[in-house]
């Protein structure tokens, strides 16, 4: 019998490794594959992460500065009156980011509210409809820099009417609100009507000028202001001691023209409370009625005469008496 070869090796012993899993219980052997798997997976996110910090390092660095320098185009004056130049419209910007981090200013998440509380200090600002903030990420801004977003302020604004004398020129709104008088040279104003014999002290900029000679003087001028003449008024006078006579209310005498021709125009007082008129004097309304005929007949002009008296009820009457040859010498009001 033919004797049986060796037809296999001899089995391979298992590795450690190996010797070391069979010898792990199933229990053992089920942690062992969990922690694995979560190494596995805090691996792929550390990796993750310094990707991450890397790219985010690598963007921060490409964006544009928003450098002081341009950081004011980005605040628009949505409403800016047509008065209003761009030196004056740059000091209102200057002044409403005057507290803020321009050079962050895009990420600031108070900026809204303090732009706001700076437009109400502004002395310009009458009042304000909104602070609006767009904020804009764009690869644009580097070419661009209002393409990283903008601040939106829409507001009314003060305009000055009138100059009063207090050490210097003095220029007031409407209301009688002082605005600031080197901002105020910068609108190129070549003339203003002048309010004076004043009694009240000058306020501080952004208040109101007290005084009912004052207010008084305003009204009349918002009167006047959309008439074809109101050019030609020049002054107005509210000492009361002087203009007593006048009757009422902080009596006013308008003064029209120049140097060369100027006409007085006793304008009298504006009633008060809830009447119509001064008593013993015309309505306010016929008083305009008066000048707007007298501006006719004197060939579209006020001044010329010495005196315009619009006080009397039946009609306005005019000094020198002989001013206008052949024509009535009172011009009945509408």
């Amino acid at each position: 019998m033919k004797r049986k070869s060796k037809s296999r090796a001899a089995a391979k012993e298992p590795g450690l490794l190996a010797r070391w899993w069979m010898g792990l219980d199933i229990t053992a052997r089920h942690k062992t594959i969990l922690g694995l798997i979560q190494a596995f997976f805090l691996a792929a996110l550390a990796g993750g992460s310094i990707w991450g910090v890397l790219a985010a390092k690598k963007f921060v660095l490409t964006q544009p500065d928003f450098a002081p320098a341009t950081a004011l185009t980005h605040l628009e004056l949505a409403d800016r009156p047509e008065w209003m130049t761009d030196a004056l419209a740059e000091d209102i910007r200057a002044e409403l980011m005057g507290g803020s981090d321009v050079q962050n200013w895009v990420f600031d998440p108070t900026l809204t509210r303090r732009v706001g509380q700076a437009a109400a200090a502004c002395p310009w600002i009458k009042s304000i409809q909104n602070v609006e903030i767009e904020r804009q990420y764009a690869a644009a801004a580097v070419e661009d820099p209002r393409a990283a977003g903008r601040i939106i302020v829409r507001a009314q604004y003060r305009r000055p009417v009138a100059v009063l004398e207090s050490g210097r020129d003095q220029y007031v709104d409407a209301q009688g609100v002082l605005l600031p008088a080197e901002q105020v040279a910068k609108l190129g104003i070549a003339q203003l009507p002048k309010i004076i014999n004043q009694t009240a002290a000058c306020p501080q900029v952004g208040q109101v000028w007290r005084g009912p000679d004052i207010q008084a003087a305003l009204t009349v001028l918002g009167l006047l202001e959309k008439k074809s003449y109101y050019h030609e008024i020049t002054a107005v006078d509210v000492d009361c001691r002087r203009n007593a006579w006048s009757g009422g209310n902080s009596p006013i005498i308008l003064f029209a023209g120049s140097d060369e021709v100027l006409t007085r125009i006793c304008f009298g007082s504006l009633p008060v409370g809830n009447l119509d008129r001064v008593p013993g004097q015309p309505t306010t309304a016929r008083k305009m009625g008066y000048l707007d005929g007298w501006y006719k007949l004197n060939g579209r002009r006020l001044a010329g005469p010495e005196l315009l008296d619009l006080r009397f009820e039946t009609s306005l009457t005019v000094s020198p008496r002989d001013y206008v040859p052949g024509s009535s010498l009172a011009v009945s009001g509408n």
